[in-house]
């Protein structure tokens, strides 16, 4: 099965980063610095306009403007603030630099929610540079100060479940469900944790949690499919991907259904469902192989045991 999709979806969908946005006259009335009348018009400028297109979700241009103004003045390096907002919109380009930022971020923090957004901001930036024992131990930090926080756990469960520790994803899953019982994303995330736990049951309740609450969520009704088939169900699992395909066609949720198919010797559905995969996707290595296994079982009769795909 290509339950690899899930994982995709996990960190697609981690929680947003804390920003702090605000005009520049405010950023230095959290810092304590000098009036707006005694600033310098070039870097007042450039840190207006850094603030605005991060508005705009201009990320490139905001984290050059953001440089620039403390580069033209330097005290700006120490408000938190502004840290924060040029970690945010280096984020994308450059996690690792951000990263830089954040750690600076929470030596500056005033107060312990701002340091508890701080090691969040640090964990996301840690994460997509790729350094997760860092990442774990920052989410860890945030929770130390703000153990309520649902997005944290959810992230950190995400980061934990990507790596393959199901085990330890779990909980932090089913904290965010505590503390946020409407978000879909985090009973799916429950749902996952148990499916790669082999715990299709209990995966199933919590699916059917999300689907409720997220009906038109595609990759939520291709899990469920994977689980129905798991389960032995494979009507519910036939009508959870093609909910799924109605929402979003994916070549890989069509190698799923096709594969089913040809083990319930449905030959004519799945060669049409490898035809759809390989539509979507010509370069599919499993669609085309799954094709060729299809093809060569002769219509009323099964594919060579062992061949199953």
């Amino acid at each position: 099965l290509f339950l690899a999709v899930c994982m995709l979806w996990l960190l697609a969908l981690s929680s947003p980063r804390r920003a702090c946005l605000a005009h520049p006259t405010q950023l230095l009335r959290l810092r304590g610095g000098q009036s707006p009348g005694e600033l310098s018009d070039v870097w007042k400028k450039r840190l207006q306009a850094a603030v605005e297109a991060q508005q705009r979700d201009q990320l490139g241009e905001a984290a050059e403007l953001y440089r620039m103004a403390m580069e033209l003045h330097p005290p700006l390096q120490g408000a938190w603030p502004v840290l924060t907002n040029y970690g945010l919109s280096l984020q994308p380009s450059d996690p690792a630099k951000a990263a830089d930022a954040f750690r600076k971020a929470v030596e500056l923090a005033p107060d312990d929610k701002a340091k508890a957004d701080s090691h969040f901001n640090l964990a996301n930036a840690l994460t997509d540079a790729s350094q997760p024992d860092e990442a774990d131990a920052a989410y860890g930090a945030c929770l130390a100060l703000v153990p309520d926080d649902g997005g944290a756990h959810y992230n950190r469960g995400a980061l934990r479940l990507t790596r393959g520790d199901a085990k330890g994803a779990l909980p932090c899953m089913e904290a965010a469900v505590r503390l946020s019982p409407q978000d879909a994303k985090a009973h799916l995330g429950v749902a996952d944790c148990n499916m790669r736990l082999g715990r299709p049951e209990e995966a199933e309740a919590s699916y059917a949690v999300s689907r409720k609450l997220r009906p038109e969520h595609a990759l939520t009704w291709a899990s469920s499919g994977n689980c129905a088939e798991e389960r032995g169900e494979y009507e519910a699992a036939e009508t959870h991907w093609k909910r799924s395909l109605q929402l979003a066609p994916d070549d890989g949720v069509y190698c799923n259904l096709g594969s089913m198919l040809r083990r319930l010797n449905r030959m004519r559905e799945s060669r049409d469902a490898y035809a759809a995969a390989l539509a979507l996707n010509p370069r599919s290595v499993d669609a085309h192989i799954g094709m060729g296994k299809a093809c060569a079982a002769p219509v009323g009769r099964r594919a060579m045991p062992g061949a199953l795909g």
